[in-house]
């Protein structure tokens, strides 16, 4: 089976991206899992403070014209609406051509008309410079790279003044098992199929290379006490198992194992989870 990874090394320098950078090259079925994670992801508590406050931070007012790379199913789309309104611009670039038509008919559907979801290339984006007032990815960095490539070109296409954010996690959770080595399988699962599983601690250091000024960054945990305390939970930690099974990262008696011991220890009431989530947030100089 093809390496998710593309057989790219780890690293923020390299060029490739790993199942959801590319999730294109998946089946049906596989695809419509990663949406739903996606749109699950969106919700959870924690990631939707993360986003909303570093959206915030990109100062975005009534008129405003901002990009979003890696838009995937359009999940950032009611926090942007109210901060850029009716006369704003929202723009957003997606690799999954069926993610950029799904975010582009939730639009259409909600309303909204100043708003356009088109697939390409984030590490080439096909628009001039200096043409946005703020631009941002989310959980992005951490599927396709070049990372510095990508803040590059975010930084090229943001008007002298306007801002830059990003939003990532942390590919290594903290989950309760019965046994160590199946924390350990999860997280190796997680790390294997991610491109660059450094990226999130990493976010300040691109912006600074970059030469942004003003880099702000900070870090939120999201947690549960139980598999029922958001519906990301369970689908992040057992229905995303037979995805990983699929690509032959995880034998199907290890995902079988790993989830009938999350769901006991659950249901005795000893189910704890936590992931980080970082963002961080800089300025295109003035004049550049």
């Amino acid at each position: 089976m093809r390496d998710p990874r593309h057989n790219i090394k780890t690293g923020g320098s390299d060029w490739g991206a790993d199942y959801l950078g590319e999730p294109d090259r998946l089946p049906s079925s596989s695809r419509s899992l990663i949406s739903r994670l996606l749109r699950l992801m969106a919700t959870e508590p924690a990631f939707s403070r993360a986003r909303r406050q570093m959206l915030d931070a990109l100062a975005l007012t009534v008129g405003s014209r901002v990009l979003e790379a890696g838009s995937g199913t359009g999940s950032a789309l009611p926090d942007l609406i109210p901060l850029v309104g009716q006369r704003g611009q929202i723009v957003g670039v997606d690799a999954a051509a069926g993610f950029a038509a799904e975010a582009q008919s939730r639009a259409e559907t909600a309303g909204w008309s100043r708003v356009a979801y088109v697939h390409g290339d984030v590490r080439s984006l096909p628009f001039s410079d200096d043409g946005f007032d703020a631009a941002f990815c989310d959980k992005l960095l951490l599927h396709v790279g070049p990372a510095s490539r990508i803040v590059a070109e975010l930084r090229r296409v943001v008007r002298p003044g306007g801002r830059i954010g990003v939003l990532e996690w942390q590919p290594q959770l903290a989950i309760s098992t019965s046994a160590p080595e199946l924390e350990e399988t999860f997280n190796a699962v997680l790390r294997q199929a991610s491109h660059w599983p450094a990226a999130g601690p990493n976010l300040g250091r691109l912006f600074l290379e970059a030469g942004l000024e003003e880099v702000a960054s900070r870090s939120y945990l999201a947690e549960a006490q139980s598999l029922a305390d958001h519906p990301f939970w369970p689908a992040f930690l057992i229905d995303q198992l037979a995805l990983f099974v699929a690509l032959g990262l995880l034998a199907d008696q290890t995902a079988r194992t790993l989830a009938a011991d999350l769901r006991a220890i659950d249901q005795a009431g000893g189910f704890r989870a936590g992931l980080m989530i970082w963002t961080v947030v800089g300025t295109k100089p003035a004049g550049l």
